[in-house]
């Protein structure tokens, strides 16, 4: 999403930029028509190709946190297990047709 974002605003700030000096400049209105499309194509396309390879770069640059066995520690000091976190939780029930009665429909007036 990131490289069509700044394809988009490169791409607009260059046929603005496009659209102003040929005014300035007393551009024909086709002459300004067609160099500001070819500004727009131009850049969008410089723009994704540009996002993109920013885009890797950031991937490579982003902090992943490795899993090397440290788990947070509670606040007694001793390490958290998957053991005490299932044998707190709830017990799992699956969906069966014996479980029907807890649906609840809704009723459309």
């Amino acid at each position: 999403m990131f490289k069509l974002k700044f394809a988009a605003c490169l791409a607009l700030l260059v046929g603005t930029l496009t659209v102003v000096i040929g005014f300035v400049h007393d551009a024909r209105p086709l002459t300004l028509l067609y160099r500001t499309a070819i500004s727009l194509v131009i850049f969008g396309i410089a723009g994704y190709v540009i996002g993109s390879m920013g885009e890797k770069f950031l991937s490579r640059l982003a902090v992943t946190p490795s899993d090397s066995g440290i788990h947070d520690a509670d606040m007694s000091g001793e390490p958290h297990t998957d053991q005490e976190e299932t044998s707190s939780s709830a017990p799992f029930t699956p969906f069966t047709p014996d479980n029907l009665a807890r649906i609840i429909k809704k009723q459309i007036e």
